[in-house]
């Protein structure tokens, strides 16, 4: 399905239209909203609330962006929105994402190695200025381009690239210095 014809069906009220975004983005959105937040319950009730916004508010949208663009500024705004409310002002950030056990059994060394790196640069990331730690995770983990995030955070690529040239810059200073 088309994004044009699932806005459509979206438009419509079609209830296969709306499965297809619970399907194709609810994860996304979860994710996104445990990001600002770190809170597995309250990320769960902010992506309930993004999918009921985007079902309320699809009428509005006038397709000046993707709409995948469109439902991450929604989560976004969300999330501000409830950090304002309990006055933290985003500061509060990430768990960015646990390492999971996908094999059941003894983890082979280099299974090891991979859970102890990633669990280093997870550390290393929480340790960076709120800025570039966000930066860093739509980019990387929600794999946003450039232009993406420019518009979900409302200002210009070059800002992004520059924020995402100093955030990896500053994770590299970190991470040198904990093996040191």
């Amino acid at each position: 399905m088309t994004e044009e014809i699932l806005i459509k069906n979206l438009k419509k009220g079609q209830e296969e239209a709306f499965s297809h975004i619970i399907d194709t983005y609810g994860d996304k959105i979860l994710q996104t909203a445990y990001f600002y937040l770190r809170n597995r319950e309250l990320a769960q009730d902010i992506c309930q609330e993004v999918l009921l916004t985007v079902f309320k508010e699809i009428k509005n949208f006038k397709g000046e962006s993707s709409l995948y663009t469109w439902i991450y500024r929604i989560t976004i705004n969300k999330c501000y929105d409830f950090s304002k409310l309990k006055k933290n002002q985003h500061e509060k950030l990430i768990d960015m994402g646990t390492v999971t056990e996908k094999d059941i059994g003894q983890p082979t060394d280099e299974q090891v190695l991979k859970k102890l790196e990633q669990e280093s640069i997870r550390k290393a990331i929480q340790k960076l200025d709120f800025t570039y730690r966000e930066v860093i995770f739509l980019f990387y983990y929600q794999r946003l381009k450039i232009e993406e995030m420019a518009e979900i955070l409302n200002c210009q690529p070059g800002t992004i690239k520059s924020r995402l040239s100093r955030g990896r810059e500053r994770l590299k200073q970190i991470l040198v210095e904990e093996v040191l």
